[in-house]
Parts: C-alpha cells; structure tokens; sequence
C-alpha cells in the first residue's frame, strides 16, 4: 500500500514542480518589457511612465529581476554609499526618496548587505533569496518532522514541501517572501499551540510571529497577512485558554506585527528630515500601492474591448485620455481608475462575472495541484474545526491577489504555500487515523467498515491548556 502512495507523490512532485515553471515561462515583465503606450506627451502620466520605462531598460537588470525595481535598488545602494542614511537614493543628479512603494523595507535591507559584506546588487539579491527560501524550508521542515514523528507521514512531507521550495526560488524577485513566511512559520504555529507548556511561552512566541509577519509586510507588501490570520484563528477559537488569556494571544501577535512598521515610521521620517535638508523644496511620498492601478489592468486578464492586456502602459493611456494632468500613480491617477473599474463593472456585469470565474477557475486548479491527496483526506477525516478555519481562512485572503489582479503563479506563492501545508496536515492526519490500514483492509477484504470516520482526531484536542 506504501508504494502506490509513494509513487503518486512522486508523480504529483513532478507535476506540481513543472506546472507554475510553465506560467511563468509565458509571463513577460510587464513593468520593463512592454512597449511605450503611445500618448501625447504632454500627459503628465506618460511623461513619467516614460521615464521609469527607459530607467528600467537601462538598469542592466539581471532577467530574474523587475527592471523597475532593480533601478530603485540601485538608486537606493548609491545613496547610501554616498550619504550612510537609510532609505536615501541617489538618481544620478539628486537625492530622492528610496522607498516609493510598499515593498519599502527591500530597499533598506539590501543595501545594508551589500555594504557590510562588501557584495555588489546581484549578489547581495542572491544571496538574500537562497538564505530566505533555505531558512524558511529549515525552519518549517524541524516543525514538521517534530509534529510527525512516524516515516510514512515524514516522507509526505519531504515529497510535498521540496516542490514548493522549488518553485519558489524559481520565482525570484520578491515574490519569495510570501511563501518563505508562511513555510517558516505556520508550522510552529500548529506545533507550539499544540505542545508549548511553558507559563508565558506562547505569548512570546506569537509576539515573535507578528514581528516575523510585520518584517515580510516591509519587504513584500501584505505576504505577512495571512499567516497572522491563521495564527489569530488558531488561538482565538482554542479551547485551552479562558476568553482573556486568548485575546492576550492575539494582541501579542498584533503588538509584535506593528513594532516593525513603528521603526519604519521612524526610519522614513530621518530621511524626509535628511532630504528636506538638501531641498527645501522636497515633499514627502506616500509609499503606498497603485491598487486602482493594478484592478484596473487585471480585467486584461480575458481579451476584451475594455481593457486590452495586463500591461501598465494600458492604464496609463486610460488615464491620459481622461485626466492628462493627473501624475503616475498619484491620488488623482487612482481615482480615474478607481471610477473606470466600477463603470466597467456597471456597464457589463456579465464580462466581469466571466473575469472572476476565469480568476477563480485557475486559482481552484492551483488548490488542486498542491493540496491534491489532502482535499479527499480532510473530507473523510476532517481536522479540528480552528485548524480548518485558519487554513481556509488563509487561503481565502491570499487568493484575493489573483482575484483582483491576475492568477500569476509567482502572485499566488503565499496561496499555493498555504494549500501545500494544508495537504500534508491533511493526509499526515489522516494516516494517523488508520487510513491505509484501512485500505489495506478494504484490499483484502479483512473489513467492512474501510470507509468509516476515524474513531479518533488528534487535532481535537490541538491547543490544550497553557496554565
């Protein structure tokens, strides 16, 4: 009954290892590739679209790197050099800001590295991604070998997780950092809860797990988000705890998320001081994301007459032929998406209905390809109900991304991360119940009864007492 098991994993590692290199084989970098939309170029947004598309192009950006993002590295790690102030980035004839969108902390972060091991921008990125997705896969593979203990459900695991591990550096960029946190750390999540004993011991460990989640929101806006969502579900339905002491539970968990973005607070304010020094004349950046933006293009998911492709250049156009003033990205640029989207959704509700069910149609196969074996295992031997509504709940917030943007592998790590966990826990579950001694059985004919619910659920009595 082992080998079957065992060659079914195989095959699917396989498939689930080539499925999402195939996506992203046909992807294109939308930010740096695309041709300049053509506009007149007395449209504010264009002019400055324009200039970030010829920065792009001309950053020298290695292939597994957006070209826009790559620039404002660069930018960051000259200002830094030159000035030893965080966050401040040098264009070539000014200092700017470094951190104009909200995966701000990447820019703190690798300069740092570059300029204390003495590495230039390629290798500092590289060495950043094989160390994130490397401790990452560590970390969550201890938690689970120690929740595992038997070699059946260890070799589940090592089969499942090595795909995702895979497919992760695959990704490159920053899209890592979504599943590297959820790998790393939801599995002691589910280990820690279940056998912590010490008096305060969870409390600090959450507040550890908020910190971990408020330092991957830095470096890769919202990655952390889900997993303190299923670390709230977890101990806020426990059984273990009175009302208070899980709410004590939680506001650890949110404490520890909020420190990082208070010292990136402080970090942004010195180099506002830092450039209003040198320009009296500097205002502040919002560093926030183009969300209207970013809608608006992923209804050029299906060919349509509204929006022509998943493209930035497409949204600049719009937004030119309607508000030419309006500066890329700004408040005024959003709100001239924000009103297309809805007319949009106003004058063709059956368009927009076909999007989200093309959206969803993927994201489900996705589900599908990575928990596989564990949806039938958690139907016939289902997990405490918190464990299901932390998972569930997780997976429903990292499918927003495909939902609102595109279903792109490489947008959907954390998701896929998630649905990952979600089957091994599943199927581990469920060969602890006697599942294939049950088919063993039902093979033989030794029973009657191979497809009877489990007469025991070791997650039922997850999150025991933490006196």
């Amino acid at each position: 009954m082992m080998k079957p098991l065992v060659m079914v994993l195989l095959l699917w590692t396989a498939i689930c290892s080539a499925a999402p290199r195939a996506q992203l084989a046909g992807m294109t970098d939308e930010k740096t590739a695309e041709p300049l939309p053509p506009a007149s170029q007395s449209c504010v947004s264009f002019e400055m679209f324009a200039a970030l598309h010829h920065r792009s192009m001309t950053s020298g950006h290695p292939s597994w790197m957006m070209g826009e993002r790559f620039a404002n590295l660069e930018e960051a790690l000259e200002g830094y050099r030159r000035t030893g102030v965080s966050l401040v980035a040098y264009d070539g004839q000014r200092y700017v800001p470094a951190s104009r969108t909200d995966d701000a902390g990447i820019d703190y972060l690798i300069p740092k590295m570059a300029r204390g091991l003495g590495l230039d921008l390629v290798g500092s990125l590289k060495l950043f991604l094989l160390l994130l997705v490397l401790s990452s896969a560590a970390a969550g593979l201890s938690a689970l070998f120690l929740t595992f203990s038997d070699w059946i459900s260890r070799t589940v695991v090592i089969l499942c997780v090595l795909p995702l591990v895979f497919i992760s550096y695959e990704a490159k960029d920053l899209y890592a950092i979504q599943s590297a946190v959820v790998v790393g750390v939801v599995p002691w999540v589910l280990y820690l809860v279940k056998n912590s004993k010490s008096r305060f011991g969870m409390e600090v460990f959450l507040l550890l797990v908020g910190l971990g989640t408020g330092i991957s929101d830095l470096l890769r806006a919202s990655s952390g988000i889900g997993v303190a969502i299923f670390a709230g579900c977890i101990v806020l339905f426990s059984s273990g705890r009175k009302l208070s002491g899980r709410l004590l539970l939680v506001a650890a968990l949110l404490v520890g998320a909020v420190i990082p973005r208070l010292y990136f607070i402080h970090l942004l304010h010195s180099r506002d001081t830092y450039l209003y020094r040198h320009d009296p004349g500097y205002l502040p950046t919002s560093g926030t994301h183009p969300f209207w933006h970013s809608v608006y293009i992923g209804f050029g998911f299906l060919s349509n007459p509204y929006v022509s492709a998943y493209k930035d250049g497409v949204a600049v156009q719009t937004v030119c032929s309607i508000s030419p003033q309006a500066g890329y990205v700004s408040a005024e640029y959003e709100a001239v998406l924000k009103r297309q989207v809805w007319r949009l959704i106003r004058e063709d509700p059956e368009f927009m209905f076909q999007t989200l069910g093309a959206k969803l149609g993927v994201i489900g196969l996705f589900l599908i390809l990575f928990a596989h074996l564990g949806l039938p295992s958690a139907f016939w031997y289902p997990k405490a109900w918190p464990v299901e509504l932390g998972f569930w709940c997780a997976l429903g917030f990292n499918a927003l991304f495909g939902i609102l943007v595109v279903p792109h592998y490489p947008y959907l790590l954390g998701y896929i991360a998630f649905a990952v966990l979600y089957g091994i826990y599943s199927i581990c579950h469920a060969i602890d119940c006697g599942i294939l001694r049950s088919l063993w059985q039902a093979r033989d004919g030794e029973s009657k009864n191979a497809t009877r619910l489990p007469e025991r659920d070791e997650y039922s009595e997850l999150i025991q007492s933490q006196r």
